[in-house]
Formats: structure tokens, C-alpha cells, sequence
């Protein structure tokens, strides 16, 4: 019986241990008192923690903005957290900017703003890595055809581009319903040379969105925020 009581003890403390290492439950748990010092600890806790959690942090501390106790020290720590220091007029700063202005609302549109930025970089990174890998993949096949390989094996050269990359794995030919191949500019100042499948539009006309095949064969859809110009049967 001793035994088991020693066990269960052991437990419960090892359970609260792990709870406090955690900053945001110290914090939620914290936001759901009236103890202002423990707010206070609990928000400079978030501050603190790894800057992988950033999402996470921004978002609890301007959750903490509307509470009435812990808003002075959000607002500071949302300043520590960003590097970020108000303008000397009110109003005419956004983001990447200080919001306009400390109202929960005000952070509230500069973290949806963030978070838009951040969705918009991780899809144009993924394209460049796409359209790189569609390079490469290319350039492996022309090698390959010319008989320029670096392990120098004779290529066989044949009319029609059908040679393998690999044992198993053909290489892709586009199919002529495709027609010529089209240059995608990005507004991060990358280009991508590959086949326009489809074209979705609004109501009104304006480009939403671009379906696309790249040269070996994988196919994508490109938001229209992403792309400054389209240049058509470019080869």
C-alpha cells in the first residue's frame, strides 16, 4: 500500500513538474486567476520562450491584450518579442511596421497580416524549390541524351526523348495537347518555365489562380498573389 502511494505521489510531482517547465500552460493558467504578479511572471515567460514558437507566443500575448490585469505587460512584451517600437504618430504604421495603434484589434490585424506574409513566403520558397528541381531534373536528361554523364557510359541518341533517367522511370515528354511551353514571373523576382493547364478567374474577370505542369511532369497551382507577369509560348 506504502508502495503505491509513493508511486501515485511520484507521479502527481512529476505531472506539475512538467506543467511548470511549460511556459503557455503557466500562462493560461495564470490568465484564468486575478493573481496580477503571476500574469506578470507568466507573460514574461512567453518572452522567453525559443523563437520556433513565435506563432504560439504572438498569439497568447495578444490574447493577453484584452485582459485588463495583464494588457501594460503584453504590450510590452509584444514589443520585445518583435524588436518593434511605435511611431511618433499614431496611426501611420503597419505591418511589417508597429500596428497602428496598442488596441487588441490593431494587434490582432497585425498578427493576421504576419501570418499572410509568412503563408505567401513559404509558397513562393516552395515553388523556387519546385521549379529548381524541374531544372535539374532537366538538365540530368539532356546529359544523359548527349551521352555527357559523369559516370561517361556511352548514351544511346534517339529521335525521340524517351531515354531513362533511371532504370524504370521514363522520361517525361509533355503530351501536345500542352502546346508550347509558358515563363511565370514571381513577384519575389523568380521565373518559372513550364505549361499553363488552366487559368481559374473570378466573377469579375481578375486571375485567382494558375494550374500549371513543370517539365518533368508534376503539376501545381499557383495563387495569382504570387505571380507579376505571364509571358506565353516562350518554347
Amino acid at each position: 500500500m506504502r508502495t503505491t502511494v509513493i508511486i501515485l505521489l511520484f507521479a502527481v510531482f512529476s505531472l506539475c513538474a512538467r506543467a511548470a517547465d511549460d511556459p503557455f500552460a503557466v500562462f493560461n493558467a495564470a490568465m484564468a486567476g486575478q493573481d496580477f504578479t503571476a500574469k506578470r511572471s507568466a507573460i514574461a515567460g512567453l518572452v522567453a520562450a525559443p523563437k520556433t514558437q513565435d506563432d504560439a507566443v504572438y498569439a497568447a500575448l495578444v490574447a493577453a491584450l484584452s485582459d485588463r490585469q495583464g494588457q501594460d505587460d503584453a504590450i510590452q512584451a509584444l514589443r520585445g518579442r518583435s524588436g518593434l517600437r511605435p511611431p511618433a504618430k499614431k496611426g501611420a504604421s503597419q505591418y511589417p511596421g508597429y500596428p497602428a495603434s496598442d488596441a487588441a484589434a490593431a494587434w490582432q490585424a497585425w498578427l493576421a497580416a504576419r501570418k499572410q506574409d509568412l503563408d505567401n513566403r513559404a509558397k513562393i520558397a516552395n515553388t523556387e524549390k519546385l521549379a529548381k528541381e524541374a531544372k535539374e531534373t532537366a538538365d540530368k536528361n539532356a546529359k544523359k541524351i548527349a551521352g555527357k554523364t559523369d559516370d561517361k557510359t556511352d548514351a544511346v541518341i534517339s529521335e525521340t526523348p524517351v531515354a531513362a533517367v533511371t532504370p524504370g522511370k521514363p522520361t517525361w515528354v509533355p503530351p501536345p495537347e500542352l502546346g508550347k511551353a509558358d515563363r511565370i514571373f514571381l513577384k519575389n523576382g523568380g521565373s518559372l518555365v513550364c505549361y499553363i493547364q488552366s487559368k481559374r478567374l473570378d466573377a469579375d474577370g481578375n486571375l485567382r489562380s494558375v494550374r500549371v505542369v513543370h517539365e518533368d511532369g508534376g503539376e501545381e497551382t499557383l495563387a495569382a498573389d504570387l505571380i507579376a507577369r505571364i509571358e506565353e509560348d516562350v518554347r
